[in-house]
């Protein structure tokens, strides 16, 4: 009958296991790439009798609701293998780039409130800081 195409899988067809199904890769061109690719073998295609075994698909992916047959949904890919640490690929992950937090900013009339505790009445000028008088110059 055939056992199951994924490395180190040794369910076969003719040992009956319970809840154990076999699946054949998609004709869909685009399906099949994606399960040969998660597949994870180097130069193979998988012929008419290749198969993979219900064990690499997450449940969700299953649909065994008829009574009669165990069917993968449309969008089904398999994901779970037990690669040997040699053959995984390694996924780096980059440190996320770190912020500055920064004060808000606050007025030159709110820390003079803040410090002095009196209430002052600006004019526009002070407020937006576009004085025409110099810091410098002292009023006669």
């Amino acid at each position: 009958m055939g056992s199951c195409v994924a490395f180190s899988c040794t369910n076969r067809c003719s040992e009956k296991i319970p809840g154990l199904t076999f699946h054949s890769f998609p004709k869909d061109e685009t399906r099949r790439k994606l399960w040969v690719k998660a597949v994870g073998r180097e130069n193979w295609e998988p012929s008419k009798f290749s198969k993979l075994c219900s064990k690499h698909f997450p449940e969700e992916m299953i649909d065994r609701t008829s009574l009669s047959c165990v069917r993968l949904r449309d969008n089904a890919v398999p994901s779970i293998f037990d690669f040997p640490s040699h053959l995984q690929k390694v996924v780096k992950l980059r440190k996320l780039p770190t912020r500055a937090v920064f004060e808000p900013a606050y007025s030159k009339i709110e820390v003079q409130q803040a410090t002095t505790g009196a209430e002052t009445v600006a004019t526009e000028s002070e407020v937006v800081g576009c004085s025409s008088e110099s810091p410098y110059q002292s009023n006669i």
